[in-house]
């Protein structure tokens, strides 16, 4: 009521954040593209990446792509986000997962690498906030490292098994049904679903 549109911006992407977690992806965009629409025009790159990611999260999800494309320059053109922190980091792999939307698998798997290599300096290695493992599964079987793909996918399901978090473990599963036989892939995707 007393017009302070900075909390609402603060809200509105913590908001789209667990959203997006909830699988509530149109409802996530709006109140991410309310926080960046505010964060664009009054706050720094280190600010506006917070309402970036989980925008161009949203718009990937939506298919979107452009969209999403549209919104990473908007941000860039004020500048880039400091390297290695959380947010910077979250928007990488964010930007991953759009590369491999477009199907640019080699650019998704550099900025899944850069991304691992940041949460590794950030010590993260919870499998609900760094997942870049998951879509570099999907980028390495496109590469044609089926292998690889496989190892990422079942590190990661060891660190959701210690989490005991649905989402990371589905997701684990999932990555692994990437590297899978078709047969065995859809025993894997109904566990995920489950």
């Amino acid at each position: 009521p007393q017009g302070w549109l900075i909390a609402l911006a603060h809200g509105s992407f913590m908001r789209a954040i667990a959203l997006i977690h909830l699988g509530r992806i149109h409802e996530a965009r709006a109140d991410a593209q309310v926080s960046f629409d505010f964060k664009q025009a009054n706050s720094p790159p280190a600010a506006l990446v917070w309402s970036l990611f989980p925008l161009v999260e949203a718009l990937t999800e939506m298919n979107e792509l452009d969209a999403a494309e549209a919104a990473l320059d908007a941000g860039h053109r004020l500048g880039d986000p400091p390297p290695g922190c959380v947010s910077s980091t979250m928007l990488l792999e964010r930007r991953a997962h759009l590369r491999l939307a477009q199907r640019r698998d080699d650019e998704a798997h550099a900025d899944l690498l850069l991304a691992a290599d940041w949460w590794r300096g950030l010590r993260v290695r919870h499998p609900g906030v760094a997942s870049w493992r998951v879509d570099d599964c999907e980028a390495l079987v496109a590469l044609g490292d089926s292998a690889s793909a496989r190892d990422l996918a079942l590190e990661h399901l060891e660190l959701a098994e210690r989490t005991g978090l649905p989402e990371p473990r589905g997701a684990a599963l999932r990555a692994l049904a990437h590297t899978a036989e078709p047969a065995d892939a859809v025993g894997l995707l109904e566990q995920a679903v489950n």
